[in-house]
């Protein structure tokens, strides 16, 4: 399902046809599906997401002078964020290289149930969409070049120390601009959630993906 480009309606493609839909009508698709699904009916339901960014990765010499060039910028990097990425000993792309990533709530993947959605069901429904979880990398770019954040929005970015980690090493990271109500400086900031295994995620809650090539 794929939005067009001139039109903004997302096609839908099936043996009987396709079918164009407008955005607004895109949630009352996805909870029929899943209504047919929780029934017994089984099928699969692949969403794609536009391109909200794409990132440059592998511009920094080291790790250290990535985040350093954050904290001259005025980044505030909770000590919780400090501490997991002194725990993955995470390294920068070797090569030069960019990466597009797509801004979706858990709603956009279809996953509105009023209780939430565990991350374990989280990554299931991302990857269903051809959407990977971040390098540790990613979260920092995205902070460092994301100057024109909305005030108060909070996104979310699942971080694997590596490609291969299982669901119990994953991290997640949020990013968010709180501005002082004096406006004297904007507040950039950078923050991890402890023990996210065991949260019930918000069906608005908003997730960053990289989208697989």
């Amino acid at each position: 399902m794929r939005p067009n480009q001139e039109t903004g309606l997302h096609t839908i493609k099936s043996p009987c046809g396709e079918t164009n839909f407008g955005a607004s009508q895109i949630k009352e698709v996805i909870e029929k599906l899943n209504s047919l699904l929780e029934s017994g009916l089984k099928a699969t339901i692949i969403i794609t997401f536009p391109i909200w960014k794409t990132l440059k990765l592998g511009t920094h010499k080291s790790k250290n002078n990535l985040i350093k060039n954050l904290i001259k910028k005025g980044v505030e990097i909770s000590d919780s964020a400090t501490r997991i990425m002194n725990e993955l000993n995470f390294s920068l792309a070797s090569v030069k290289t960019t990466v597009d990533i797509v801004n979706v709530s858990l709603v956009d993947l279809g996953l509105n149930k009023c209780a939430g959605a565990t991350l374990n069901e989280i990554c299931a429904r991302a990857n269903q969409s051809s959407l990977s979880v971040c390098p540790l990398e990613a979260v920092l770019q995205l902070r460092l070049r994301y100057n024109d954040q909305p005030e108060k929005e909070r996104l979310n970015i699942i971080v694997a120390g590596a490609v291969t980690d299982p669901i119990d090493k994953l991290n997640v990271f949020r990013i968010g601009n709180d501005i002082p109500k004096d406006h004297r400086d904007d507040a950039l900031w950078i923050d991890s959630y402890d023990n996210p295994l065991s949260r019930q995620w918000h069906p608005y809650d908003q997730f960053v993906f990289i989208c697989r090539k």
